[in-house]
């Protein structure tokens, strides 16, 4: 882990993080090859720092208890800023996602010296919105980008960005702000809570019948 070692000592014994690493064994080399960068997204008993499914029994925390997690990327210049982008790209479902890209969060002027202390200190564009994958819908990629922000380049939504959510073009965004490839990426995956009994699908090919992309 990146983290500092005494903070990890500290999480295990009084909030007791969980240990994630043999659930990460489900998912394709497709999927796990998307995580890049060396980016963290830490939740109060999950420490997310690879490409993984969340544990059943942590997945009514991340949806309904869990507030905003902490960012960390060790990689972050001091003085240069970043956009954090989390998504959903399979929304409603992986087998259709007409609603894709769903905003889950949206962060601009993200100061990298903030972010290699474990925090975003930023603007809002996009309030966090928790994981809540609807019922019978199978496992939704939840999808974490950190882009460079050009110096002196104000990044915001259009009023018709702005008045939904869903169907997001992700990539038009990217293009009209010159924002390139991620410099970092990170995805975990998860299923309704109601139900243990979701099973993994993971297609080669999305709905449209085009490669997936990974950054």
């Amino acid at each position: 882990m990146a983290v500092p070692a005494l903070f990890l000592v500290f999480c295990a014994s009084v909030l007791g993080f969980y240990d994630v690493g043999a659930t990460t064994d489900t998912l394709s080399s497709l999927d796990s090859s998307f995580c890049h960068g060396g980016l963290e997204v830490i939740y109060p008993q999950l420490d997310i720092d690879n490409c993984l499914v969340i544990p059943k029994d942590l997945r009514e925390k991340v949806s309904r208890v869990w507030k905003v997690p902490q960012v960390y990327f060790p990689g972050a210049q001091k003085r240069k800023s970043y956009v954090l982008v989390m998504v959903d790209p399979d929304a409603p479902s992986r087998a259709k996602p007409t609603s894709a890209s769903w905003r889950h969060w949206l962060l601009v002027d993200v100061q990298g010296s903030a972010l290699r202390n474990g925090h975003v200190e930023g603007t809002t564009l996009t309030d966090y919105h928790p994981p809540t994958p609807p019922q019978k819908s199978g496992f939704h990629r939840y999808q974490f980008l950190l882009f460079e922000q050009l110096p002196g380049a104000p990044v915001s939504l259009s009023e018709r960005e702005k008045s939904s959510r869903g169907k997001w073009d992700l990539q038009a965004f990217i293009t009209r702000f010159d924002l390139g490839e991620p410099v970092a990426t990170l995805q975990f995956f998860k299923g309704c809570n109601r139900t243990g009994t979701e099973e993994m699908r993971v297609p080669e090919k999305d709905a449209s019948g085009g490669a997936v992309k990974i950054w």
